[in-house]
């Protein structure tokens, strides 16, 4: 692995700095628990409110003078297009294998998955045809599913990727590199590789998503880790990541019903987001 050294003395630290990442990330899990037990007329509003608290916190914490590893990216370089750009060919990346391999659907790798016995998944919960579920696009109505997908757009295209990155490819990545010495994870420079700290990073980005996102969810997490390494600035990945998500509800808004499900009806594509 690249080695690094400080060209200082390291920074005087307060704490162990865990909760400025911990927290935003525990923000979106505790809402999304609260969200599945409000009644269902609820949903509009938890559309937003449940980002506007992960927003929120991060903000809180940026107020503090956390997330230096945001400061200082360049609007207007021309590298901005490539982040860009490499966030909307990885959610070419994500989103063509389901659209032409029906076996890799919701549904299936679960129920292949309890086939084979693993223990944690228990009995799939999709019926392994027409796929259910997903984002209600008409959640306010046919007539308004633009203001839906709009207010979608601020959780999955804007928010998500923002705490995800300062949980895995900041916090994550770095504490794994530190791990099991005294080191402080806020000394190890952003974009540092390691063989450890990239395992770990894309075996738990991995874990946080569901087992039939796996086989897309790997690659994905390996180049967009590689840009990281390539650019060395973690807006870079943030700004990939919203490109990939943003441009994956887009697709999905246009093309839903646009492709067979392979039983002889058209395919939603709303259980991507």
């Amino acid at each position: 692995p690249v080695g690094y050294c400080a060209t200082s003395m390291p920074e005087q630290r307060v704490g162990h700095g865990w909760w400025p990442y911990i927290g935003p990330y525990l923000v979106f899990t505790l809402a999304g628990l609260a969200g599945e037990r409000l009644p269902e007329a609820s949903a509009p509003a938890w559309l937003i409110v449940k980002p506007a608290l992960v927003a929120a916190c991060i903000f809180y914490f940026w107020r503090r003078g956390e997330y230096s590893e945001l400061r200082g990216y360049r609007w207007t370089s021309p590298m901005l297009g490539a982040d860009l750009a490499v966030g909307v060919a990885l959610a070419a990346l994500w989103v063509i294998p389901y659209l032409w391999i029906p076996a890799i659907r919701p549904g299936h790798f679960e129920e292949v998955l309890f086939r084979w016995g693993v223990p944690f998944l228990g009995a799939p919960e999709v019926d392994p045809g027409p796929i259910a579920g997903g984002f209600d696009a008409e959640m306010l109505g046919a007539s308004l599913v633009p203001v839906a997908v709009a207010m979608r757009m601020v959780g999955y295209g804007l928010v998500t990727p923002l705490f995800e990155e300062l949980f895995m490819r900041s916090f994550v990545i770095r504490v794994a590199e530190v791990w099991g010495s005294d080191r402080d994870f806020r000394d190890v420079p952003i974009g540092f590789y390691s063989r450890k700290s990239f395992v770990a990073v894309i075996v738990i980005f991995t874990l946080a998503h569901l087992p039939w996102e796996y086989w897309v969810m790997v690659p994905w997490a390996i180049l967009s880790t590689a840009w990281l390494y390539y650019r060395r600035h973690l807006m870079a990945v943030v700004v990939l990541h919203a490109a990939t998500n943003a441009s994956i509800l887009v697709f999905v808004a246009l093309a839903s019903g646009a492709f067979s499900d392979g039983a002889g009806g058209r395919l939603s594509l709303w259980f991507f987001v």
